[in-house]
């Protein structure tokens, strides 16, 4: 794509869906598009956007009941943005890692009991135990790793402050901003 940022107002609801629409089509594909609007208006290039971020405003509460994100003030969508999004993919690449070693360990158990017993075709456990295995075994772990909080990691605002900005993110008014990921 060309242009690293699209900034759309004064469009009529539809012209800001088909907008956004456009913009999806011709992005690379680690890009992803990010619409944040504050009105009723905004609804649909919010919902036509990979995420949506409503602002809670004078216009209503439409925008940010159809958007994936709510946030109060635009000045929200940096700690969205850098605090948050960050805990987000460290918790998923978490999860992720563990759900891999998880099934890592199932299979070279299976291997090394095929070794032992001549190559045999049988599974060493039964149905039960891998349903046990991967529910009550392995529930606690994926829980803690849900709930746990980035306690090495200083609190949002002292983060932030040390968070180098890209320049396609510092815009006072932003409609539609594609992110290089």
């Amino acid at each position: 794509m060309l242009m690293p940022t699209v900034i759309c107002c004064r469009c009529s609801p539809s012209q800001k869906k088909l907008l956004t629409e456009g913009v999806k089509r011709n992005k690379q594909p680690k890009e992803a598009v990010l619409g944040i609007g504050d009105g009723g208006n905004d609804v649909g290039m919010i919902q036509a956007a990979d995420v949506g971020v409503g602002i809670v405003g004078k216009e209503g509460m439409q925008a940010a009941l159809a958007a994936d994100f709510s946030i109060k003030e635009f000045r929200d969508v940096k700690v969205l943005l850098f605090w948050h999004g960050r805990l987000s993919y460290y918790r998923s690449s978490l999860l992720a890692s563990f759900i891999i070693h998880r099934g890592f360990i199932i299979s070279a158990i299976q291997l090394i009991f095929s070794c032992i017993f001549y190559y045999v075709s049988i599974p060493v456990f039964n149905s039960y135990l891998s349903l046990g295995y991967a529910t009550l075994f392995t529930f606690w772990p994926v829980f803690a790793l849900i709930l746990d909080k980035d306690i090495d990691v200083l609190p949002p605002n002292s983060v932030l402050e040390r968070t180098k900005i890209p320049s396609t993110l510092l815009l006072d008014a932003i409609s539609l901003v594609p992110l290089h990921w």
